[in-house]
């Protein structure tokens, strides 16, 4: 057998390598290089220094779960080293171990190499000396979970039993180096060499984190305190890296936090641009560096941000050691929710403070990225590095071979998702008219900007009181059918699915859990007429899933099943996609219907908390363990009875509605919309960052969520929207690790559209006119010229769009005694008339219109048909 000693020599570059300080936890996600496939050869190095305590179980690092996976670990002052394959098929459990003391720095190597003959071979190298092996293991398939350094991610394997405790280490890992190889030579030199870095960071003592990124892997890295968590008046970011042939389209080489707060460097156009900006709370403006770069040449980067709470710091940019960009009005960075990306975008970042979602992966390589919690001076340092202590090399002694032929019976298969089919968000038109107002479109604008796939559009209805028997579409609080048609294909031209769901409620204020009217006949005829009415429109625009009713507690009783059966028939008649209702959780179980259905659908307000603001790894408790008032009364956790009933009925769980307000205390009960408390923005992220971590991690029996609700109309600061707070970017990050929204392919060809207008309104205030083509919205113009004064002004937009249908105008900040005044547009060569508009629904009752223009004097819109056959023989 091979053995190993002295100086580790390989033919290809490293995974990641990291950087880790005592007492954090780092905790990163799979990629291909890291985990995917079947991996047949492995090279495991961590530098470490224990602590005091050698006795209790620490892991050091580990990777994969219960039934394949690796990992180093340390307990009853020993050292282990262990692989695994449990799956049916595999070769078991496999563990070296040595003798280690306390207070004491090592370097450990676990090599796997399963293409040996007769078996293949593991063995442990401890400071350059072989000290165990074992033959009889195979490759280690694809890799499930999370990578844990320092602490357990998910599961792994300890004395050859599976555990999820923490298990955190608690010494110093001074680096991790993780390599798909074995030594091609027999030695081992310790720290990966990463030459020119020392005079960079040479200054620098508190690293977060180190990687080694290979060409073409996306890696991505978990939030953590040292990477983002906290307030930071000063970050150093390197990047060592060579362009490629193409440097001017978009690509990310590094990128952390979101739109809101954050930082990155990037090329594009032939430049090297780094950015940081903090957005909200101590807000300071996008900042924004650059330098040229040319093709197929290496380059050093130092982002260099040394703020203040004065807002009076700097932001520099290094290249290859010089200073090349600076800039002022630096404060200091907040806390941010997205995690690290190295070689693209996770999530969402800004790009020349635009929001930029798409991956704009790197096509260079990458061979070193450090980042630091310290202002370095790469100008002025001179060397040095890191400082480690000097290694204390303890006696071993070669253990003779194992034959490592244990066998632990496999795990049941773990759960895991793939992406929600569903990541929503619910619209609530509230009042007539509300569809077709600019604030639906910037609504609209906004649920896709926080990466959801999907909107629920509410609809609402009434009776006069809890016992009446007659449902009606109420003048001005249900939305017309050509507004909700509207409504829909306004969503769908930015490429949204839709769940139509309707919801009824008593004139008088009772709630529609409540409802029992005298007449169950008269009632349910009266209702499932305006169910037909939806399910037509719903057929009609193509609607992924259309709700028969939200929230109905007493009517979805057994007593009343047939009612619903005989709605879901007509129903079926009429629609053909997919068919679900709305319950609360304590409703679900009483349903005799779901198996005629094709979603669960649960309006997931479960109390978890009684704390004012809990903390995310209590909520995260809530939902998971039996550790609640809830779990108890449910006899098992809320995900499992959640699960429970996807496996009753055989069908995939929705979440039709979930939320949470920003107040203290909404955790008691998050469907309370009385509750009074202080406002607390920090309440709501917590519990909306432990819905995602908790929900994001189910399989495939739980299709998503859509989240209540978006602001539509004007909100309140205690409301269930997130807004501008601190839960929007945790949502835009959860929904963007998702799929995301695939938009309509564009034909080819461009569509220019030019305005001339004028507005009318007090000396200091500038209306602004919105320009929607076809369903999206193209632009936002001021319009600073006066029509009392006879002054208008012509604008131009040119999109890509190869045949527009309709051209909407929007009135978005219309106050007493303001408008805007349209006298001409002009699309593709089409000339129409203000007045000639296809429709006007801007100009309110009481209004007179100017004959020489169409006007708009409120929040509505005004309506161009591109397609009429009259307007196109103009």
């Amino acid at each position: 057998m091979a053995e190993y000693q002295n100086t580790l020599e390989f033919d290809v570059s490293p995974a990641p390598v990291l950087s880790w300080t005592e007492g954090e936890i780092a905790d990163f996600r799979n990629s291909d290089v890291m985990s995917g496939g079947s991996i047949s050869q492995v090279t495991q190095a961590i530098n470490f220094t224990t602590g005091t305590d050698v006795l209790g179980l620490q892991v050091l690092y580990e990777q994969g779960g219960a039934s394949s996976g690796l990992n180093i670990y340390i307990e009853d002052g020993q050292l282990f080293a262990a692989v695994w394959d449990v799956n049916d098929g595999g070769w078991g459990v496999v563990e070296l171990s040595a003798d280690i003391a306390g207070e004491t720095q090592y370097e450990v190597a676990l090599i796997l190499d399963a293409t040996v003959a007769d078996g293949g071979l593991v063995a442990l190298v401890l400071n350059g000396v072989q000290v165990d092996a074992a033959s009889g293991v195979g490759a280690i398939r694809s890799l499930a979970d999370s990578i844990g350094l320092g602490e357990v991610s998910g599961k792994t394997r300890i004395d050859g039993a599976a555990i999820t405790d923490d298990a955190t280490f608690g010494g110093t890992i001074h680096w991790v180096e993780q390599i798909h190889a074995v030594p091609s030579a027999a030695s081992y030199s310790g720290t990966p060499e990463v030459e020119g870095h020392d005079a960079l960071i040479a200054s620098l003592s508190d690293a977060a984190l180190i990687f080694e990124w290979q060409d073409g892997d996306d890696l991505t890295i978990d939030s953590s305190e040292a990477l983002n968590g906290g307030l930071f008046d000063e970050k150093t970011q390197i990047v060592s890296f060579t362009t490629g042939d193409n440097i001017d389209d978009l690509q990310m080489l590094y990128e952390q936090g979101g739109r809101t707060r954050g930082l990155n460097l990037f090329i594009e156009g032939g430049t090297l641009y780094a950015a940081v900006w903090n957005g909200a709370k101590d807000a300071w403006d996008y900042t924004e560096l650059s330098a040229a770069v040319e093709a197929n040449t290496s380059y050093d980067a130092v982002l260099v941000m040394d703020g203040n709470a004065e807002q009076t710091g700097t932001a520099s940019l290094y290249l290859n050691g010089a200073l090349v960009d600076e800039a002022g009005g630096i404060g200091v960075l907040r806390s941010q929710t997205g995690d690290g990306a190295v070689g693209h975008v996770d999530g969402n970042t800004l790009v020349h403070d635009q929001r930029v979602g798409d991956d704009a992966s790197f096509t260079g390589t990458i061979s070193y990225v450090a980042g630091y919690n310290d202002a370095a001076d790469p100008e002025g340092d001179t060397g040095g590095g890191f400082e480690e202590p000097p290694v204390e090399e303890p006696p071993v002694e070669e253990p003779p071979v194992d034959g490592g032929d244990d066998e632990t019976p496999p795990d049941p298969e773990e759960g895991g998702s793939d992406g929600w089919a569903f990541q929503g968000i619910s619209l609530d038109y509230a009042r007539n008219g509300l569809a077709v107002l600019a604030e639906s479109q910037l609504a609209m604008d906004g649920v896709v900007e926080i990466n959801a796939n999907a909107v629920a559009i509410v609809s609402r209805y009434q009776v006069a009181h809890q016992w009446a028997s007659d449902v009606y579409a109420d003048d001005y609080y249900t939305e017309s059918l050509a507004n909700i048609t509207q409504a829909i294909q306004d969503a769908q031209a930015r490429g949204l699915q839709i769940l139509l769901k309707p919801h009824l409620g008593g004139a008088d204020g009772t709630w529609s859990g409540n409802l029992t009217p005298n007449d169950a006949d008269a009632f349910f005829e009266s209702y499932k007429a305006h169910i037909l009415d939806l399910a037509r429109i719903a057929e009609a625009n193509d609607v992924e899933v259309f709700s028969l009713g939200n929230e109905m507690g007493e009517l979805y009783g057994p007593e009343y099943t047939d009612y619903w059966l005989d709605i879901i028939t007509d129903v079926r008649d009429i629609y053909s996609g997919d068919v679900t209702i709305a319950a609360q959780y304590w409703q679900a179980g009483n349903i005799e219907f779901w198996d005629e259905l094709d979603f669960i659908g649960i309006n997931g307000y479960f109390p978890l908390s009684d704390a004012p603001v809990p903390t995310v790894e209590k909520l995260i408790a809530a939902w998971t363990t039996m550790d609640s008032g809830l779990a108890q009364w449910l006899g098992m956790s809320v995900v499992d009875y959640t699960q429970s009933l996807s496996e009753q009925y055989d069908l995939p769980v929705i979440f039709t509605e979930i939320g949470f307000r920003s107040i203290e205390g909404a955790a008691s009960d998050p469907g309370d919309y009385d509750l009074v408390g202080e406002v607390s923005e920090e309440a709501q992220a917590n519990m909306m960052e432990a819905f995602m971590q908790v929900w994001g991690e189910q399989g495939d029996w739980f299709e998503g969520s859509f989240l209540w609700g978006w602001n539509v109309a004007q909100g309140q600061d205690n409301d269930y929207s997130v807004q501008d707070r601190l839960a929007e970017e945790i949502v835009a990050d959860a929904y963007g690790a998702q799929d995301g929204i695939l938009l309509p392919e564009d034909e080819g060809g461009q569509t220019e559209i030019t305005l001339r207008v004028s507005g009318k309104g007090p000396e200091d205030f500038t209306p602004e006119l919105l320009v929607n083509l076809d369903g999206l919205d193209v632009a936002l113009l001021d319009v600073t010229a006066v029509r009392a004064e006879g002054d208008f002004q012509e604008f131009t937009i040119t999109v890509d769009d190869a045949s527009p249908e309709e051209l909407r105008l929007f009135f978005t900040n219309p106050v007493d005694q303001t408008g805007i005044y349209v006298d001409w547009i002009d699309v593709n060569g089409l000339h129409i008339e203000g007045e000639d508009a296809t429709d006007n629904a801007a100009i309110p009752e009481g209004y007179q219109d100017n004959s020489e223009f169409a006007s708009l004097f409120m929040n509505g819109a005004l309506s161009f048909s591109l397609v009429d056959s009259e307007l196109l023989l103009l």
